[in-house]
């Protein structure tokens, strides 16, 4: 049985903020924080998702924190910032493809296309060389 969620309006999803959004309320039928390692769907892997979140907390201080005193904010986000909403871009784009209507239909098409060019590319290779 198929449900459907009324969707919400998120500002500029398509600009990779969706992504962010996931990651920090989820959507439905998932609406868990990614950031909280206490919530029900991680409980089996709170001390992993701990983990996980403090690692990243490292990197922001230890590693992001240094390149910005010393390059400053514009280099942090041309060369961090940017490529992870591009990423985020990128992400929400396949996901959003990837949940679509399946693709079968366009699949045989595609399909019945390249085994005709591919017969048809080795039958005249074949005729070449065995004329």
């Amino acid at each position: 049985m198929v449900t459907f969620y009324r969707a919400r309006f998120i500002p500029l999803f398509g600009l990779g903020t969706g992504w962010f959004y996931y990651l920090l309320r989820g959507y439905a039928p998932r609406t868990a924080s990614h950031l909280n390692p206490l919530d029900p769907l991680f409980a089996r892997h709170a001390a992993q998702c701990a983990a996980s979140l403090l690692a990243c907390a490292a990197w922001a201080a230890f590693a992001l924190a240094p390149y910005r005193a010393a390059f400053g904010t514009s280099a942090l986000v041309v060369h961090y910032l940017a490529p992870i909403f591009v990423f985020a871009s990128w992400l929400v784009v396949t996901t959003f493809l990837h949940h679509q209507v399946s693709p079968s239909h366009f699949a045989k098409i595609l399909m019945t296309y390249y085994v005709r060019t591919a017969l048809h590319f080795f039958g005249r290779y074949r005729n070449m060389t065995y004329s």
